[in-house]
């Protein structure tokens, strides 16, 4: 399973992370927040493709969560942005 992580990317990177999704065709993408649009945005553009998310420190009135767990067949992987940790 191909997996691609991406972290504060504040909303200015977008174009850059369609590009590498593009290129390197993953299973799924977790992005680790700042900011969660652009997370919202992967899944408007790829809405077949499983786009998990977690809430940064720049977040503010964000619906994501702080932390999650999700699972890529037999590993499971914390998602965090860091800061409360």
């Amino acid at each position: 399973m191909k997996l691609i992580v991406f972290s504060d990317s504040h909303h200015r990177r977008i174009v850059d992370m369609l590009n590498i999704i593009d290129e390197e065709k993953p299973d799924a993408v977790l992005h680790l927040g700042d900011l969660t649009e652009d997370a919202f945005d992967i899944r408007s553009v790829y809405p077949d493709l499983p786009v998990y998310g977690v809430r940064g420190n720049n977040d503010w009135g964000s619906d994501e969560e702080d932390d999650r767990i999700v699972c890529a067949e037999q590993v499971r992987i914390f998602m965090t942005h860091g800061h409360l940790y």
